[in-house]
């Protein structure tokens, strides 16, 4: 078996040990399971031998409903509408946290953001009401939406429902 990388290094990885160092991190904030695996083994510099508890470890986390791939994704999308973000990027963020595709689809359609409204608001915040004077402002603000990860169509509807 390895060993945790603390102040003791004499320390020998239990499934115990890992499960306390797993629920440190939980308690802070909500982890993906994919995320969590990482950070432990980056953390605790996991060997190769050590997957196999750590894979247990984290099976018994969501048995008991102390780790949620499905409330993280919740957890996020909530966090970043409220930023102002899109469908896209928050899409692409839920992927590099190892959410799948299905799961992010489901959450992005139950989270009730009306993403053509959002493109709206978040134009106006950055620009204000007042329409762009020409195309080069106007292909400025479209770019500012498109990296907040917004569609065509939604910044098409932002840039629209600024001239009125």
């Amino acid at each position: 078996m390895g060993t945790i990388a603390t102040e003791q290094s004499d320390d020998t990885l239990t499934p115990a040990k890992l499960r306390v160092k797993a629920m440190d991190l939980l308690a802070r904030r909500e982890y993906s399971c994919s995320e969590l695996a990482k950070k432990l083994t980056t953390k605790l510099l996991l060997a190769d031998e050590d997957q196999a508890i750590l894979s247990t470890v984290l099976e018994t986390l969501v048995k008991d409903d102390l780790l949620s791939d499905e409330r993280f994704a919740e957890s996020l999308v909530r966090s970043r509408v409220r930023k102002g973000h899109g469908p896209r990027r928050i899409t692409q963020e839920l992927h590099q946290c190892g959410i799948g595709a299905k799961l992010t689809a489901l959450v992005l359609q139950d989270c009730g953001a009306d993403w053509h409204h959002q493109a709206a608001a978040v134009a106006d915040k950055k620009y204000g009401s007042q329409p762009a004077n020409d195309i080069k402002e106007t292909a400025k603000r479209s770019r500012f939406l498109q990296y907040r990860g917004f569609n065509a169509e939604q910044i098409a509807f932002a840039l629209t429902s600024q001239r009125r």
